[in-house]
């Protein structure tokens, strides 16, 4: 099913066409598959001069139209607009059908040559990497200082409907006409994957945006995923093996999940400076950063690749540290930026043997590293003090990434971070309605309650948690323990992602290790079904 997701019939011959005309009639002399992930395939077109452009193809995952043609008007306006370094496209189309007969939507873009930043991130000196720190916050500065109309995503003007080419597409008090783009872009529906994925696509009726204020957009996604839900979640039959707890498999204590939550939205009293949407580039990682290959000079970012999917948002939704910049280790501790705080060395670093303090000094290092990423943040992009100065807008962003996994990822994940939220909520306000939420958040999960108020809100939190410890290898591909120390099994050991996907020539050894694995499941010690079977469920998918 997966391979039958990801198969796309298109006519080279015709695409190579279509590349010539977009070389200004250079001959396109051949065609050879670049990469190819879930959602697109990626080819390489060589024309007779020497020169490369880049093909792509969207995969049956992503909707018709819509992703092809929000991507290439995000891209230009992103270029054209903000003066950012993106690729340019040459040729696109975002109807299979289009008359030059390629059969497949398809985008024709410049090759930009450049090293991955992945590449040369770890090696680089600190003054490089600091130099590529802030090139990437000044292109967030661009991001933060375009305040549009409305939640959604960028389109050409002729893309959306005519009531939409009516609505304005900055916000209110912008000057309209300073920098030309609403004379070419409007926002239309938000192309989020979240939205769209799965049977989502296929959904009639469903508001998708575009949204003119934060509380509709959340209550929408929510919505969304009870429609889902009730149309299309899946529920294996008694006794299989997929079957996980009772409650992850009960729709209604889904839906309960959601209500809860859009009866709450309305209630979280956000600044309207983390709210204003803003574009931004949410998937900052090192693949998608390209640096100048001259090592004579100091690293400068030549393009930003992967503009699919991309949207306008609430800044709160959109604003943490880039992708590459994350600090995924475990010896150093890494404190929020607005608390000043540089990462220290653990006290017994002198106490460790060699190899162990070279790991540490590494870690710290990219410790570091997010720690000045985060205070530039805060220099360059003032209203990223709201967004982190107070617990709210971090507990609301929390939330509403579960709203649209609550099935995928268990009912647990949603529930605890909505009862983070209900927390951080009381912080600022409390009132009969956010307590009456909290009550009614309690007892939807009484299995794990023994002891009534006042003592239940500290209690539930960590029975939660411990829930969260029990089914965490569902959510992330390891099995954590309640003392915090990951025991690394699938992800890592085989190299595979939530979808179970695999490069193909790694995927006897996979197969291998899957099996061997699968072998040593204990459900009801590794916290569920096992996760990378035939049937299990699945990021495009569920």
């Amino acid at each position: 099913m997966q391979q039958a997701l990801r198969y796309v019939h298109f006519d080279v011959d015709a695409l190579m066409h279509v590349g010539t005309q977009a070389s200004g009639g250079v001959q396109c002399t051949g065609i050879k598959k670049y990469t190819e992930g879930a959602f697109n395939k990626i080819f390489i077109l060589a024309f007779e001069n020497g020169h490369e452009l880049i093909a792509k193809i969207p995969t049956q995952l992503l909707p018709a139209f819509y992703t092809t043609a929000s991507e290439v008007a995000t891209m230009d306006y992103a270029r054209t607009i903000l003066g950012m370094p993106v690729p340019k496209v040459w040729a696109w189309s975002a109807d299979a059908a289009d008359p030059r007969g390629v059969g497949a939507e398809f985008v024709i873009m410049d090759k930009v040559s450049g090293d991955a930043l992945s590449e040369r991130w770890a090696e680089l000196p600190r003054p490089q990497w600091l130099r590529v720190i802030r090139e990437v916050i000044e292109l967030n500065r661009r991001f933060s200082e375009r305040k549009f109309s409305q939640i959604g995503s960028i389109f050409y003007k002729e893309d959306v409907s005519e009531e939409l080419q009516q609505r304005s597409l900055y916000a209110a008090g912008v000057d309209a006409g300073a920098d030309g783009a609403s004379e070419r872009f409007r926002i239309g529906p938000m192309m989020d994957w979240n939205l769209w994925r799965g049977k989502r696509k296929l959904m009639k009726d469903v508001d998708r945006g575009p949204w003119q204020n934060t509380v509709a957009y959340m209550q929408a996604v929510a919505q969304l995923e009870k429609q889902w839900l009730r149309q299309y979640a899946r529920v294996p039959p008694p006794g299989s093996p997929l079957c996980r707890h009772p409650e992850e498999d009960n729709i209604n204590a889904h839906i309960a999940l959601l209500d809860l939550f859009i009866e709450l939205a309305s209630h979280i009293p956000l600044q309207s400076t983390v709210t204003s949407p803003v574009l931004w580039h949410t998937d900052m990682h090192g693949e998608n950063i390209l640096l100048d290959t001259d090592s004579d000079h100091p690293p400068r970012i030549v393009a930003m690749l992967d503009w699919q999917n991309l949207v306008i948002a609430p800044l709160f939704l959109q604003s943490g540290v880039a992708k590459f910049c994350q600090y995924t280790g475990t010896a150093i501790e890494v404190h929020p930026g607005i608390r000043r705080i540089f990462p220290s060395y653990p006290d017994d670093f002198a106490q460790l043997p060699a190899d162990k303090q070279a790991q540490v000094s590494r870690e710290f290092d990219f410790a570091a590293r997010q720690t000045i990423y985060e205070w530039i943040m805060l220099e360059q992009v003032p209203a990223q003090r709201d967004v982190v100065s107070h617990p709210l807008p971090y507990a609301t962003a929390l939330t509403v990434f579960s709203l649209s996994r609550t099935w995928l990822n268990g009912g647990h994940r949603l529930r605890e971070d909505l009862l983070n939220l209900i927390l951080a909520l009381k912080m600022t306000r409390s009132d009969s309605i956010v307590d009456s939420i909290l009550e009614r958040h309690q007892t939807t999960y009484t299995r794990l309650i023994a002891t009534p108020p006042p003592e239940y809100v500290s209690l539930y939190r960590s029975s939660v948690d411990n829930v969260t410890w029990a089914l965490g290898f569902q959510l992330s591909g390891k099995a954590i323990n309640p003392n915090g120390d990951p025991d690394h099994l699938a992800t890592l050991s085989m190299s595979i992602d939530r979808e179970g996907w695999v490069p193909m020539a790694s995927f006897p050894a996979v197969k291998t290790a899957n099996d061997f694995l699968k072998e040593r499941w204990v459900p009801e010690r590794d916290g569920g079904p096992y996760p990378y079977q035939d049937g299990a469920l699945a990021e495009s998918l569920d």
